[in-house]
């Protein structure tokens, strides 16, 4: 794979393109007279037949390639060649699943010493963060008055109040 290739990659996936992994039907590379995979379609005959995309039929030869379909909505990129076809709503593609993304946890993204010194009031969660705590302990600490609360709703906690525990702690 050449480095202008992992770059066109790249910049598809920061544009919202993703990765086709299914099946395509080899009537597909057949209508746009794929020349990278000329040998696989004269070899095979029969219309219904289906190359995976994630393992695909390799070359012995270095000038060929194979297809990396790319897809955002209903519209599909080959990259697998320089010609880069490109499909809107074809018929021979298995229906793309969607993505779960994995959550990493990190809820902020301030870091707890950035979110103390520039905030002036904390959520109860952004204080449970700082303190490293969860927020249930929070609710804990203002009842036994470890923690200060400002008046009113919502329920808001001042910097100088967590700031005071974090230096109990680091202490």
């Amino acid at each position: 794979m050449s480095t202008a290739l992992i770059h066109d990659i790249i910049t598809l996936c920061n544009q919202g393109w993703r990765p086709y992994t299914g099946t395509v039907l080899l009537d597909v590379y057949r209508q746009l007279q794929c020349v990278s995979l000329a040998d696989v379609l004269e070899s095979d005959t029969t219309q219904s037949s289906l190359l995976p995309v994630s393992s695909p039929k390799r070359r012995t030869s270095r000038k060929k390639y194979i297809p990396y379909w790319f897809y955002r909505a209903d519209t599909y990129l080959c990259m697998g060649c320089a010609r880069r076809c490109s499909l809107v709503r074809p018929v021979g593609f298995q229906l793309p699943l969607p993505l779960r993304y994995v959550t990493t946890g990190l809820e902020y993204t301030l870091s707890p010493q950035e979110m103390v010194s520039k905030l002036c009031q904390l959520t109860a969660g952004q204080a449970a963060y700082c303190l490293n705590i969860s927020k249930p302990q929070v609710y804990h600490w203002i009842r036994e008055g470890k923690l200060t609360r400002s008046k009113g709703n919502p329920l808001r906690i001042p910097v100088a109040a967590v700031r005071a525990l974090l230096s109990d702690i680091d202490q």
